[in-house]
């Protein structure tokens, strides 16, 4: 037979994961405070040793760029290197990544707005509305029973949509009867 778990179990498991959380939060925090401890000149190694793996690299007209980003106090901090043949030559706020998130934002929005004038649009025709419009075109699309007329078996268009071609032969059936 199983033993319930103890209550003191769940509470050290849950000071276990805070306090993992909270070193997590420290960890970011320290490298983003070791990032201004990059100096230009230096190598790749010396800025991984410093700062970590970045979280995305690029390459663009002979230089590589790293790429980092950090939660500092709730706060998203966008940070580069760049690199050229091997050594720093520029590092600090992500200032092209941050027009690009801008950009994404913007156009996110007009797309929002966009919608919502669409989906206005669609609630503003009313369904009583529709009904009428859809009514009143199948009036214009019906036939009426006056507008019907038997198809006359002794005029020209019924012989020829019958296939005949106003022969006087008898057919075999004709002849039988």
């Amino acid at each position: 037979m199983r033993q319930p778990i103890p209550k003191s179990f769940f509470l050290i498991l849950g000071l276990m994961l805070v306090s993992l959380l909270g070193l997590g939060q420290a960890c970011q925090t320290a490298a983003f405070e070791r990032f201004s401890k990059i100096k230009e000149s230096m190598n790749k190694d010396e800025v991984l040793d410093l700062v970590g793996s970045p979280n995305r690299t690029e390459q663009f007209d002979g230089k590589e760029k790293w790429a980092y980003r950090y939660y500092n106090s709730d706060k998203e901090e966008l940070r580069q290197v760049t690199f050229q043949n091997g050594t720093v030559v520029s590092f600090g706020e992500d200032t092209a990544e941050l027009s690009r998130i801008k950009d994404i934002q913007k156009g996110d929005e007009t797309r929002a707005k966009k919608r919502a004038a669409t989906k206005s649009q669609s609630i503003d025709m009313a369904p009583a509305d529709q009904n009428k419009s859809d009514s009143a075109e199948r009036k214009n699309l019906e036939l009426k029973s006056s507008d019907l007329k038997p198809a006359d078996p002794h005029t020209a268009e019924y012989k020829e949509m019958k296939g005949h071609r106003g022969s006087s032969k008898k057919t075999s059936d004709q002849e039988a009867n």
